[in-house]
């Protein structure tokens, strides 16, 4: 027979395991669609496509943080409440500093070299990767504006309501909002994992 706990804990490790495999879904649409862009403005001087490309990726980096925010949520739960005891759990302990102290206690376990292996947070890579293509898109369409700043009634191939520099500006303005925005995600999400996750973690560690 199944014990309950047993049953929920596993029901949250899948439910970790589906928004990291969203995370990569979102990731992975958002790199094709990035490579799809970047060869339409290439090749036809869609340049306006820039500017939706950086509302695309601003969004979606929202929902990656959303559900990156619920795997730590979910991982917190689990450590208190379950990986405290004594039914065997260790895997969100193990995953922390904390847990390899924790880990410590259990007899014919080889501990060395736990704590110098990395522990990277997915996050922050693509964060990298939303701020890279805000960066290349808001100099790929002053560029293009700076190449044609002669020509003041040049307008955007395909879209005839907007110039090139007004285009540019747009973009500009929209990289400066996004990049404050999901920069002050960023330290919340960093403040909750350092502060509040941890701080729980080794307080229930030492009980």
């Amino acid at each position: 027979m199944i014990h309950p706990e047993d049953a929920e804990y596993t029901t949250l490790r899948t439910e970790i395991m589906h928004y990291d495999k969203a995370c990569l879904t979102i990731l992975g649409f958002l790199l094709v669609l990035s490579t799809s862009v970047y060869g339409l403005v290439a090749e036809k001087g869609t340049f306006s496509l820039l500017l939706l490309l950086s509302i695309i990726w601003s969004v979606g980096f929202r929902y990656i943080l959303d559900k990156r925010l619920s795997i730590l949520r979910i991982a917190l739960y689990l450590q208190v409440c379950f990986e405290s005891s004594d039914r065997g759990f260790w895997w969100e302990s193990w995953l922390t500093n904390d847990g390899v102290r924790l880990h410590q206690k259990c007899k014919g376990v080889n501990h060395s070299g736990l704590k110098t292996l990395p522990a990277r947070d997915p996050i922050y890579l693509e964060f990298f990767l939303l701020f890279t293509t805000l960066v290349v898109n808001v100099i790929w369409i002053w560029m293009l504006s700076a190449d044609r700043a002669q020509v003041t009634s040049l307008t955007v191939p395909n879209d005839p309501q907007l110039t090139v520099r007004v285009l540019a500006i747009l973009t500009t303005i929209f990289f400066l909002i996004s990049s404050v925005w999901n920069w002050s995600l960023m330290m919340r999400y960093r403040s909750f994992k350092k502060q509040e996750y941890f701080d729980a973690c080794k307080a229930q560690n030492e009980d």
